[in-house]
């Protein structure tokens, strides 16, 4: 009898403990769930982005009474500090078309035709897409924004064009998830417009964002004259020449006593808006080139000042045929002599803008068969 007991409290022992470890793994799951994280991934002009739920924010905008829920999500892309924001003013839509943003370049609006009461709270209603890097900020203009919801989180996927001041066009495809997308919750009289329709001037982007005195550049904005001496342009604080005019864009000539700084537009009597940075820079410089011979294929070290860490900025040539640029730093770069190339006078271009060369030095390059 007593060996019975025995077996029967070692196995009412096993079995308790078989339990307790099943309530413990279970308590476990409740205390420290999984939780999915927020992703973004894709590319913009070129670039790849691959965004993790730290540097992405999100808001959800509700209102009692209101079925239109509104999403705001925003991405840093990169150290930089640039950033792809995506707004989307009802997510039960699956499929939105992009066209121009009111009160930005590509479709200003008539700030004439505005009529708001006063104390009236205005939200935009508009879906956007907006990409800011340097200073700049570029609007989707067209293309296509994907959204699936359900309970735990909101999946975006999108295809869109952007454009800048210049005409010229850069895309972006990816996709988004936004788990607990309703953790910051906001009344919808909390949605800003960032492009609302005013009758002062805007800057969308300038194109370039850096060179040097006597360089044209493009402002994209809005609400401009079309007649040159309304538009007031500064560089830091010091005047520009407007050389043409349309209501959203202006071309301008980098003053020759400016600084670095930001450039500011005003039309006429209005306030004066401010835009971004633009960055003087000295003119390149060559002062030693090296081999000044040889054949096509030799790598050749031109030595200076004031050249492009960016290779795409750096246009060599050899009696007019371009050669590759292998390196680049501001002091010196490396290109491999083309083939097909003739004897000739090496030419050196940064950002478009030709280098002068160091009295007493010699770019001749002679080709040898």
């Amino acid at each position: 009898m007593t060996s019975l007991n025995s077996k029967t409290v070692k196995v009412f022992g096993l079995l308790l403990l078989f339990v307790t470890a099943i309530s413990s793994c279970k308590n476990s799951d409740v205390i420290n769930p999984v939780t999915p994280a927020s992703t973004l991934t894709g590319t913009i002009d070129g670039k790849a982005l691959n965004i993790d739920q730290a540097a992405i924010s999100s808001t959800f905008f509700s209102t009692a009474g209101d079925n239109a829920n509104a999403l705001q999500t925003t991405a840093i892309t990169d150290g930089s500090a640039s950033s792809l924001t995506f707004y989307i003013p009802d997510i039960s839509i699956a499929d939105n078309t992009i066209t121009p943003k009111l009160g930005t370049s590509s479709n200003p609006g008539n700030p004439n035709l505005k009529v708001e009461a006063t104390g009236a709270t205005t939200t935009t209603t508009q879906i956007y897409v907006s990409y800011k890097t340097g200073g700049n900020t570029y609007y989707a203009i067209s293309g296509t924004v994907t959204v699936t919801t359900d309970n735990t989180k909101v999946t975006v996927k999108w295809n869109l064009t952007f454009t800048d001041g210049t005409g010229r066009t850069f895309t972006s495809t990816g996709s988004y998830i936004i788990y607990n997308y309703k953790a910051v919750t906001k009344p919808k009289t909390e949605i800003t417009d960032p492009t609302p329709v005013a009758a002062r001037p805007t800057i969308d982007n300038i194109t370039s964002t850096s060179g040097a005195a006597g360089d044209s550049v493009i402002i994209a904005g809005t609400n401009f004259s079309t007649t040159l001496a309304d538009n007031v342009v500064k560089f830091n604080g010091v005047s520009a020449v407007v050389k043409s005019a349309t209501a959203t864009k202006l071309v301008v000539t980098v003053p020759s006593t400016g600084t670095t700084g930001a450039v500011s537009v005003k039309v006429k009597n209005s306030e004066t808006t401010t835009g971004p940075i633009f960055t003087y820079v000295s003119p390149p410089v060559i002062s030693g080139v090296t081999p000044l011979s040889g054949k096509a294929g030799v790598v050749m070290t031109i030595i200076g000042s004031n050249f492009s860490t960016v290779l795409t900025d750096d246009v060599v040539t050899i009696n007019g045929t371009t050669a590759t640029v292998l390196t680049s730093s501001v002091d010196r770069m490396t290109v491999t002599v083309p083939q097909g190339v003739t004897t000739g006078q090496v030419v050196v271009k940064v950002r478009g803008k030709a280098a002068t060369v160091t009295p007493g030095i010699i770019t001749l390059f002679t080709v040898i068969l």
